[in-house]
């Protein structure tokens, strides 16, 4: 069982890859189909340049015709992705069927908070995807997750009409709903609610001290919903049992 380890950290990095180029392409409204490039020389990268992780190893982080740095954060999303490809398949004891859809909801979901960061929206085909994978999830336990999905439209959707929008977005109104399908049970959704306001909050501490944010700064929170549910769908059992 152990030899699809590799493939699913090749396949994860892969997609990390292309999940790069999805965020960048999808917000600018550029197309899809374009081979990838340098930002600063514009210049096609060669296959050999698009190898996940080991070509910005090999090329010492820098372009490998202009010199230009290249930021090490894409690095860090397809070795994420990878990971978190891992993390499935192992979480569900290395049964390749579960691990595909929940491998593809995690990788989406990095996606939104990569790109949410980015470019403080969140694409609607990206939420889809998670949706479409947590029906694939629930369908194999035969559950229909109604409840949590229920939670997360009357939370975020009460706290839109009273604030008019001002609080949250209608793209985390709709990932809530997703991350409910995905999530599957009412206590896990509490959870992630839970994990995602605190680490919201700590984050806000722990920069306020730094000038690094003010009391009126727009937050993403698209980040601290796919953390929040990361926490709870990996490990809500443990969390679970330690709580009761």
């Amino acid at each position: 069982m152990w030899f699809t380890v590799p493939v699913f950290l090749l396949v994860g990095s892969v997609l990390g890859s292309f999940g790069n180029v999805l965020v960048e392409r999808l917000h600018s409204g550029a197309s899809l189909n374009g081979r990838s490039h340098c930002v600063d020389c514009t210049k096609r990268l060669r296959v050999w340049e698009l190898v996940p992780v080991f070509s910005w190893l090999a090329l010492y982080g820098r372009c490998a015709r202009c010199k230009s740095p290249i930021p090490a954060v894409y690095t860090l999303v397809e070795l994420g992705s990878g990971l978190l490809f891992v993390m499935a398949l192992i979480h569900v004891q290395f049964d390749v069927i579960q691990a595909l859809p929940l491998s593809v909801a995690l990788w989406a979901m990095l996606c939104i908070a990569i790109g949410d960061i980015r470019t403080h929206s969140i694409p609607d085909i990206l939420t889809i995807i998670v949706a479409v994978c947590g029906v694939v999830l629930r369908a194999q336990d035969n559950v229909i997750p109604l409840l949590p999905v229920l939670i997360a439209l009357v939370f975020f959707g009460g706290q839109w009409l009273v604030s008019k929008g001002r609080w949250v977005g209608s793209g985390d109104i709709l990932l809530s709903a997703a991350l409910g399908i995905v999530i599957g049970t009412w206590q896990l959704m509490l959870l992630m609610l839970w994990f995602a306001y605190v680490l919201g909050l700590v984050f806000v501490l722990a920069l306020l001290p730094f000038r690094r944010l003010d009391l009126n700064a727009h937050i993403p929170f698209g980040p601290f919903l796919v953390l929040g549910t990361i926490i709870p769908l990996l490990f809500g059992d443990q969390i679970i049992a330690l709580l009761f």
